[in-house]
């Protein structure tokens, strides 16, 4: 299932309050590059080089104990959602040139879901059935085997939904392949 382990260590509010996502480019190499999908726009974090994004390296390594990990910053406009899904971890996988069934990816992926603005009236998050209510901007809650059980979000109300997603793994490439074979 899932469980709220903590509250971020580090403010976010002025760095998400200075991203104008309404002009972000789908692609600029001199700043960021952002994936839209639905009217979503996400910030793949380590392609950044800046304090918020080197906090998020230190909170993932040294609080999070992640030998590997994706960072992703995402924005739902309102009338966004993101369907009913497991996830299958791909991106991970592609970049530490792993092929892991997606049957065992619960047994070598933790995900953290960490919303950066407050819930409002027509904000959700439903995960395997059950809605997280109530959260608060840096709340940081971990997700149980989101490769198995289904999960989705969406944002009917009238503010920008704002969210951190972290996907990793606490042990090496290395000894995941070790594991896997």
């Amino acid at each position: 299932m899932f469980e709220k382990i903590g509250v971020l260590p580090f403010q976010t509010q002025h760095y998400i309050e200075k991203i104008d996502w309404d002009n972000a480019p789908t692609f600029n190499r001199t700043r960021f590059r952002t994936h839209t999908q639905n009217g979503h726009k996400t910030i793949k974090m380590h392609e950044l080089d800046d304090n918020f994004a080197r906090n998020i390296k230190h909170y993932c390594e040294e609080d999070l104990k992640l030998k590997i990990y994706q960072a992703n910053l995402t924005m739902v406009p309102a009338g966004g959602s993101t369907p009913m899904h497991t996830d299958i971890y791909q991106y991970i996988q592609k970049v530490n040139n792993l092929n892991i069934d997606k049957k065992d990816c619960h047994k070598v992926f933790v995900k953290y879901w960490i919303p950066l603005s407050d819930k409002t009236e027509g904000q959700y998050f439903e995960y395997n059935g059950i809605m997280i209510e109530d959260w608060k901007a840096n709340d940081v809650y971990r997700l149980f085997g989101s490769s198995i059980f289904d999960h989705r979000g969406g944002n009917e109300g009238s503010e920008k939904r704002i969210r951190l997603e972290i996907t990793g793994a606490q042990i090496s490439v290395e000894k995941i392949n070790e594991c896997m074979i």
